[in-house]
């Protein structure tokens, strides 16, 4: 950099590589020396933020001495603030340097920026302050540093009591309910109980959940004044109408019952973190993936369905919670449909996989789900239709990047067009019992409800042109389930429990079926995607050969054998350049119309004929 000229240095140190300047990257990856220069001979901003990754997520707007607390280089995080480095600049979601380090038990790091004026109390926009994440990291000895230095233990979004509960770490709930300035009676009872949960669930100790419980209904009953314990007024079909156990009598009860402990903890769960709390939807996920693996499939759909229910109803349209749990049932309904069989009803004998009995896909357990995904799409577009009206250098919405609500959309239409495709396979195969007439118009009517919105994946991929595609099934196992408690990695989905994904695929794609019932409810046969392909040419791409009956499927729809795609080539022509020929599909006289053979001999012979045809025409002609 020494013999280029400032103008030249200035621009470099500022110009980003993957959104990262020189000295964000410095800074991330420890490089003390590299950054020393950057500041001291390239005059590089303290302030200029990039994007960088921990953990696998990527930080949008993270300042360098953010990117040096958060990777833990002491050394890194002296230089910038001796060289006057904001301390309490924050990332895009107000993530401050202080809370970088709190997150990964920095404690070195926590001191210092602490010593230089860091402010404890700024919270993330979730609300989480410096001590939350510390507590609920479970780090310590940052924890009781905070506290001694009179951070709030009483902040909402969670406070740091609950979140040591949530996440299992008894010694700081232990420390901190031995506060009594701090912490009031109820303070101390939901603690015990969340953490009572936290070990049926989490640590499967059963004894220390009842002990943790018993010590909660004891404050309960002889502290400084009564609380009895609120009743749910309406139990709640999902956890088995459940109520919670009010009385040590009760409480003794349940440790011949571990079933009902469960219950009992997703009910306190859900009481006291409420159903927006993202570990109340994750635990009854996973109790519900703990279920399938024991063969109880009932079980496990009915939880998943009240968890989906409670997410679609608290979280915001495209979350990537909500993803997780669409996902999540294509998971278990194509184990379901490649490991059981078709039996009268759900909860009867099917076949034995690793000890679990596998019974057959209930048509109406996948259509309710497919339902609610359509309702996530409806939502979804509602939702995305503020972006275009944001200025061009905006980069975010509610605090969500517009890139990750773009790609949230695409992996939740996948999802959703894989439900329709396992409905599509099963139509055929249900039984008068089934009531096939009775379902068959509730999923075509559902069907045109999602193609009247018409979504488009990527590419401007039209629901046809997905069920024409191949790719369409590499792309949902690319939608892998994400956001454990609080966040973190490993969904509560059936792969937590290793109920499989890759090995039972939602469905194959293409799917003759699918197209089929889609043309049926409206879809337009002959809709293009952005590259001007229609279905049908997509369909003649598909390796390693097309398939006929989707061929025929899409041409009985209506699809158009001349029309040319965006490099003017024909269904035909494509077919021929991967040595396949057209009349060993269909025969296309049956296809073809005076209408296509007089439009292709106008183009062919390049006869003018705008301004001649009528205006209606020219489309017609031109597409040929």
């Amino acid at each position: 950099m020494d013999h280029r000229s400032k103008e030249e240095v200035a621009m470099l140190v500022s110009a980003k590589t993957n959104g990262s300047t020189p000295l964000v990257m410095a800074c991330r990856n420890g490089h003390c020396d590299v950054a020393e220069y950057l500041i001291e001979k390239c005059n590089a901003d303290l302030e200029l933020p990039g994007s960088v990754v921990f953990d696998g997520e990527t930080i949008e707007g993270a300042p360098p001495l953010w990117c040096a607390a958060a990777a833990g280089h002491l050394d890194v995080v002296r230089l910038l603030v001796h060289h006057g480095a904001q301390v309490n600049s924050t990332t895009r979601t107000n993530s401050t340097p202080l809370r970088a380090a709190c997150f990964d038990g920095h404690y070195e790091i926590v001191k210092f920026l602490v010593d230089h004026n860091a402010d404890v109390e700024v919270a993330n926009r979730h609300g989480h302050t410096c001590l939350m994440i510390a507590c609920y990291k479970g780090h310590f000895r940052i924890a009781k540093f905070l506290i001694n230095l009179n951070a709030d233990v009483n902040r909402k979004s969670m406070t740091p009591l609950l979140a040591a509960s949530v996440t299992g770490h008894s010694h700081i709930v232990e420390y901190l309910v031995k506060q009594p300035e701090l912490i009031s009676q109820q303070e101390k009872i939901d603690a015990f109980e969340l953490l009572g949960a936290t070990y049926v669930d989490k640590k499967r100790d059963m004894i220390g959940a009842l002990q943790l419980w018993r010590r909660a209904m004891e404050e309960r009953l002889t502290g400084p004044k009564p609380i009895s314990k609120p009743r749910h007024s309406s139990p709640i079909a999902a956890y088995e109408y459940a109520v919670e156990v009010s009385t040590l009598e009760g409480l003794d009860e349940l440790l011949g019952d571990p079933d009902e402990m469960r219950m009992q903890a997703l009910l306190v769960r859900e009481r006291i973190l409420g159903p927006a709390h993202p570990d109340t939807s994750y635990y009854i996920r996973y109790r519900g993936a703990v279920y399938a693996d024991a063969g109880k499939f009932d079980r496990c759909i009915t939880l998943w369905t009240y968890a989906l229910d409670m997410q679609q109803r608290m979280l915001e349209p495209l979350n990537s919670m909500t993803q997780s749990s669409l996902f999540s049932f294509t998971e278990l309904f194509s184990f379901m449909m490649s490991e059981g069989r078709r039996q009268p009803g759900r909860g009867e004998e099917g076949l034995h996989n690793n000890r679990r009995v596998v019974p057959s896909v209930a048509f109406r357990d996948v259509l309710s789900v497919f339902c609610k995904a359509v309702a996530e799409i409806s939502a979804g577009l509602a939702h995305m239709e503020k972006l275009p009206t944001l200025s061009t250098t905006a980069t975010t919405v509610g605090g969500n990047s517009i890139a990750a609500i773009t790609s949230g959309f695409q992996r939740t239409l996948v999802i959703t067009i894989h439900f329709a495709c396992i409905l599509a396979r099963l139509l055929p195969t249900l039984t008068e019992e089934d009531r096939p007439q009775e379902v068959g118009h509730e999923l075509r009517r559902a069907l045109h409800a999602l193609v009247k919105l018409d979504p488009r994946a990527g590419y401007g991929s039209t629901l046809l042109h997905l069920a024409a595609s191949r790719e369409c099934s590499v792309a949902a196992a690319a939608a892998a389930s994400a956001g454990g408690p609080g966040g973190s990695a490993g969904g509560a989905g059936s792969a937590a429990v290793g109920l499989v994904s890759g090995r039972y695929p939602a469905c194959a794609f293409p799917s003759p079926e699918l197209a089929t019932l889609l043309l049926e409810v409206g879809a337009d046969p002959n809709a293009r995607d952005s590259e001007g392909n229609t279905a049908l040419h997509v369909a003649a791409n598909c390796r390693p050969t097309c398939q006929p009956a989707l061929a025929k499927a899409l041409v009985d729809g209506g699809a158009h054998l001349d029309l040319v795609d965006g490099r003017g080539k024909t269904f035909q022509n494509l077919l021929e350049s991967r040595g396949q020929m057209l009349h060993t599909i269909l025969n296309p006289v049956c296809y073809t119309t005076l209408k296509c053979l007089a439009a292709r001999a106008v183009r062919q012979y390049k006869i003018p004929y705008r301004g001649v045809v009528p205006k209606s025409l020219e489309p017609f002609v031109s597409s040929h």
